[in-house]
């Protein structure tokens, strides 16, 4: 109880409100945590305004936009997923019952639908804004041998629903089982395979694809068209473990952490009109995500201290993807774990 008391009282070194009122383009929900207890809070980069404390989580927040709502997903003990309207977080307008811990990897809406990607489960959840069920979608005849295909990344198009299954041989170490980019209809639950592509593909909202088994150099960023037509690799991984990647206009930020400590993440930008790389900051610390701001052209990543103890600042950093500079730092009363744009 005093944990819980702590984090209520904490106050932001920038003007908050518990109902805060949210700019029809720009706003970003944070998700922020000691590990233990997270919290959900606003950020507003136009007015300079964070509201803090406005949902109680897990130690093991996601946040995620879909449909013009705020999702709050609590992996830490089971997977709870809540629904609010964000200028109004007295009470969720919806609760998700999440069948044990199928640990949601992301969300995205479709139609009157809104769909969960489970990692941990051989099926897409698919339900309202009220929360009701209302079906899934079986992945199990894309599944690598051990009958979980890993769904991660979803990317809404005007063709249908992209998915990109991990297919990590979890019977033989987590390997390579080589990964699919599915099409799917929610509605008619007809899938097709779309790309053979791997290894691990995480998919970005857009088409930004980063593959790569953890902590290997063995990935790479590439794109893919709505159709699964690959392009070649932008960057190769290297000397750093590829992990977050977001874009605005044409112009991205992607982020590595050191595969020769973990203690350090880089950051690189993209300009896919040619496309060309470089180089931005390091920082000591460890990766969590990456959201776009929309209207103002920047991309904000949550960095959080990882392994590098006091040597790290854990903060919300914005990057300008065209001069690969950083340009604000937010900080946080908890560490910052989760981002995304309303």
């Amino acid at each position: 109880m005093s944990l819980l008391l702590a984090l209520l009282a904490c106050t932001a070194p920038r003007a908050t409100d518990r109902t805060p009122e949210v700019p029809e383009t720009g706003a970003l929900l944070l998700a922020t945590t000691d590990f233990e207890v997270g919290t959900v809070a606003l950020y507003e980069p136009a007015g300079d305004t964070l509201s803090l404390d406005l949902a109680l989580t897990g130690g093991d927040p996601q946040v995620r936009a879909v449909g013009g709502l705020a999702a709050v997903i609590d992996r830490f003990t089971g997977d709870g997923l809540r629904l609010y309207d964000p200028t109004d977080w007295t009470r969720p307008l919806a609760s998700v019952p999440i069948d044990g811990a199928a640990n949601i990897h992301d969300l995205a809406a479709w139609g009157e639908l809104i769909v969960a990607s489970q990692y941990e489960r051989p099926e897409l959840l698919l339900f309202d804004e009220s929360g009701l069920i209302r079906g899934t979608v079986d992945l199990s005849p894309w599944a690598d041998r051990d009958g979980i295909p890993e769904a991660s990344g979803l990317w809404s198009t005007d063709r249908g629903l992209v998915v990109a299954l991990q297919r990590l041989d979890r019977d033989a170490g987590w390997t390579d089982g080589g990964g699919r980019l599915l099409r799917v209809d929610p509605e008619t639950a007809e899938v097709e395979v779309l790309a053979e592509i791997g290894p691990s593909p995480r998919l970005s909202d857009g088409g930004a694809v980063l593959t790569g088994l953890y902590f290997q150099p063995d990935g790479a960023l590439l794109r893919t068209t709505e159709d699964g037509e690959l392009s070649a690799p932008v960057l190769q991984e290297s000397a750093h473990d590829f992990s977050t990647y977001a874009e605005v206009d044409g112009h991205g930020v992607l982020t590595g952490v050191s595969l020769s400590g973990g203690d350090e993440t880089q950051a690189w930008c993209v300009d896919w009109s040619g496309p060309t790389i470089v180089e931005g900051p390091s920082w000591s610390g460890l990766w969590a995500s990456a959201a776009s701001d929309g209207p103002s052209g920047g991309v904000w990543l949550a960095l959080r201290s990882g392994w590098a103890g006091s040597s790290a600042d854990p903060a919300f950093v914005r990057i300008d993807p065209e001069t690969c500079l950083e340009t604000d730092r937010l900080h946080t009363p908890l560490e910052p774990y989760d981002v995304a744009r309303l």
